[in-house]
C-alpha cells in the first residue's frame, strides 16, 4: 500500500499531486474517474492555484505534480496555470497527462514549461495516434520523458446505485487503488482531496 510519510516536517505522498486543470474533455469516455462526460466546462484560474498550491506548500511536498482533465490542454491559458503552480514552490517536476489528440496544438512554450507527457491512449481517439510521432520529436527537441500508456477499459469508480453495506463498501475501498496505490490527492479552490472522485460526487 502506497502511504504518505513525513519528511523533513512535510507530507511527502505515495506518488504524485492532480492539478486539475479542466473538468470537461474532447472525448466521452464511460466510466471515466473525473466524470467528464457529464461535467460543464470549467477552467482552473491561475490566482487561485497559486494562492491554494502556495498554502499546501508549506505542508506536503509531492515528488510531482499531474497536470490533467478533463483533457488539459482544453484550457485556453494553462502555460500560465502551470507557471502559477510551479512558482508556488510545492514541487520541481510537473507532467501533463492527455489524451493525446489534441497535442499537435500544444506551443513550444507549454513543451517548456513541462518535465514530462503522459499520453494515455484510448480505442478510437480521432487524432490521437497520430499525435505520437510529433510528441516524440518535440520531446526529444525540448529534452522531455514522454510516457505512453495504452487502455482498453476503464475501472468503474462511481456507483450512482448505493449500498447500506458496510462489508461491501469496505471490500469496495480495500480494493482502490487509488487510494491505496496511486494516492491521486488533489487540490482545488481552497480544498484537499485524498481522492480527486470525491469532488465529482455531489454532482453526480
Amino acid at each position: 500500500m502506497g502511504k504518505s510519510r513525513l519528511v523533513n516536517g512535510l507530507i511527502v505522498p505515495p506518488t504524485h499531486l492532480e492539478l486539475i486543470v479542466v473538468d470537461h474533455c474532447n472525448i466521452a469516455c464511460r466510466s471515466c474517474n473525473h466524470a467528464s462526460p457529464i461535467m460543464p466546462s470549467w477552467f482552473a484560474d491561475p490566482d487561485s492555484v497559486h494562492r491554494d498550491f502556495s498554502i499546501l506548500a508549506k505542508y506536503y511536498r509531492p515528488a510531482r505534480v499531474k497536470v490533467l482533465g478533463g483533457e488539459p490542454l482544453m484550457h485556453k491559458n494553462l502555460r500560465a496555470v502551470i507557471a502559477a503552480a510551479r512558482a508556488s514552490g510545492i514541487s520541481d517536476h510537473f507532467s501533463l497527462t492527455t489524451n493525446g489528440a489534441l497535442l499537435h496544438k500544444a506551443s513550444d512554450a507549454l513543451w517548456e514549461c513541462i518535465d514530462e507527457v503522459e499520453i494515455s491512449l484510448y480505442p478510437n481517439v480521432a487524432g490521437a495516434r497520430d499525435n505520437i510521432d510529433l510528441a516524440r520529436v518535440k520531446a526529444r527537441d525540448f529534452g522531455k520523458k514522454l510516457t505512453l500508456y495504452q487502455y482498453e477499459a476503464f475501472r468503474g469508480t462511481f456507483s450512482l446505485k448505493g449500498t447500506e453495506d458496510s462489508a461491501l463498501i469496505g471490500k469496495i475501498y480495500a480494493a482502490c487503488k487509488i487510494a491505496h496505490v496511486w494516492g491521486c490527492h488533489a487540490a482545488r479552490e481552497g480544498y484537499f482531496y485524498k481522492c480527486p472522485q470525491s469532488i465529482y460526487t455531489a454532482l453526480l
